[in-house]
């Protein structure tokens, strides 16, 4: 903890179950959610390089018209 300096272990591989869990949950909400208020939602790589996303996303917004 930042503020309090006050460590926790943890044992990643114990928490990454639930981890993942809740992940897929909230990535669920955002795509459900976020087109009702008329926000458009895209997952991205970050393992790929940004301009590739933006290049498809203004491709697919060009196309849509």
């Amino acid at each position: 903890d930042l503020e309090t300096g006050e460590a926790v272990t943890a044992v990643a591989a114990d928490l990454r179950e639930s981890y993942q869990r809740e992940m897929d949950q909230l990535l669920e909400y955002y795509a459900r959610e976020l087109p009702l208020g008329g926000i458009e939602y895209r997952r991205v790589d970050t393992s790929q390089p940004l301009d590739d996303a933006l290049r498809a996303y203004l491709s697919s917004r060009i196309t849509r018209g």
